[in-house]
């Protein structure tokens, strides 16, 4: 996998390279820090039974130490389901504006900008480029539970963004506030590869979050997923 001057996997090379690999219809990609379960499985057959195409997202749940010391421990299905349901108990769910994990058709994405994986821009890139090629981009959050530990970013060479904010970010700042948040950490950063993915993702990229998704899946009393139409930037209840 090819890398820029930091080090950090490009994400271009890592697309690639799997679709070169292998001849899957759908392509997982997902941060190093995430947990996935059983119920992930379970939305993509229904989403491959919708859709021709489609991008599948979902915001995290970011949890404590004793969440990921009991997943350490788990081996049996129950066990898993048991750290599951205890991060959905004791988690707090991540912004809207970051995403971590992606469901794609393996012809969606056929060539990517070089973005630095898992830093900033390039989720929302993903998002908005599936809009505006027209294919459905499903939001799983309410089905899918993905595991984040809190964390440091000792491995990040960054320095204090500056607090001279651009008209779009002091937008993002006011509706963090509205959710009663605080800006995300990548906010607060400043760096070259920080800087080279925002240039990468070009103007208007911040409309790529979980609330610009065009379907959501939601919960059926009859233990079934029902995935509904929604108005981008709109969510179905």
């Amino acid at each position: 996998v090819q890398t820029n001057a930091q080090g950090t996997p490009l994400l271009s090379s890592m697309v690639s390279g799997a679709l070169e690999e292998s001849q899957a219809e759908l392509i997982l990609l997902v941060n190093a820090d995430i947990l996935l379960f059983q119920d992930l499985l379970e939305v993509i057959g229904w989403a491959q039974a919708s859709f021709e195409r489609f991008l599948l997202i979902g915001r995290r749940t970011n949890v404590n130490t004793s969440v990921t010391k009991m997943a350490a421990r788990a081996r049996t299905l129950r066990e898993w389901n048991e750290v599951r349901e205890r991060a959905k108990g004791e988690g707090e769910e991540h912004t809207r504006w970051a995403l971590d994990y992606f469901v794609f058709s393996r012809t969606l994405f056929p060539a990517l900008p070089p973005f630095a994986f898992g830093r900033p821009a390039y989720d929302n890139f993903l998002l908005r480029s599936a809009v505006e090629q027209g294919v459905p981009v499903i939001d799983v959050t309410h089905m899918v539970t993905a595991v984040h530990q809190n964390h440091r970013y000792a491995h990040v060479e960054f320095e204090e963004a500056s607090e001279r904010l651009s008209a779009e970010e002091r937008e993002w700042e006011a509706a963090m506030r509205k959710e009663g948040r605080e800006r995300d950490a990548w906010e607060t950063m400043a760096s070259a590869e920080i800087e080279a993915n925002r240039q990468l993702a070009g103007e208007g990229v911040k409309l790529g979050t979980a609330d610009h998704a065009t379907w959501v899946a939601l919960p059926c009393s009859y233990a079934e997923a029902h995935i509904h139409h929604a108005r981008p930037g709109h969510l179905v209840h």
